[in-house]
């Protein structure tokens, strides 16, 4: 479990950076904290007309994504700082958790599904409802990825790697994913 993949959305991403802090310390890891800006908006459908965004909502909507990605780096150099994490490359002999930040343009769960495929371990928050981008995450993060995915509670953890359960459906990919 050296590079952890800590994604860090639009949602409660404070136990996500607890529990990523936890593995990292109990690993010796790197935590990379992830989050990703789309630029991808909805087109409403009416009738046999389309209605597209208007450049003026359409530079607001950019406007705040940047904002937000803002706010996440704001939070996760801040968390880090506030918890002794080094957020740069670390000399081969470093003990203990480090830390960097990468910021990519997509949709967040589309980003998380490529990219998560080259970490040992994925934290994503719990999706508090179905069809939003969280759940999104999760699944393309579990299927696209193939990688293990740690889905961390609205209320996060106090201690970690206690008690593991793994969900087995018995399938090629499970195994796979297990071994």
């Amino acid at each position: 479990m050296k590079n952890l993949l800590a994604v860090i959305g639009d949602g409660n991403a404070g136990p996500v950076l607890e529990a990523a802090l936890l593995v990292a310390r109990r690993f010796n890891s790197h935590i990379v904290g992830l989050h990703s800006l789309t630029t991808e908006y909805a087109v409403v459908f009416g009738g046999e007309m389309g209605f597209s965004i208007s450049s003026e909502v359409d530079r607001t909507l950019e406007r705040e994504g940047h904002e937000r990605r803002d706010q996440a780096r704001r939070l996760f150099r801040e968390f880090m700082n506030a918890h002794g994490v080094p957020i740069a490359a670390v000399s081969p002999g470093h003990n203990g958790p480090s830390a960097s930040w990468r910021e990519e343009d997509g949709r967040q769960n589309a980003v998380v599904g490529m990219s998560g495929r080259v970490y040992d371990l994925i934290l994503v928050e719990q999706p508090e409802k179905l069809a939003s981008i969280a759940e999104a995450t999760l699944e393309d993060a579990l299927f696209e990825s193939g990688r293990p995915v740690l889905m961390v509670p609205r209320d996060g953890w106090k201690h970690i790697g206690e008690v593991v359960a793994i969900a087995w459906n018995g399938s090629t990919e499970t195994a796979l994913t297990v071994a």
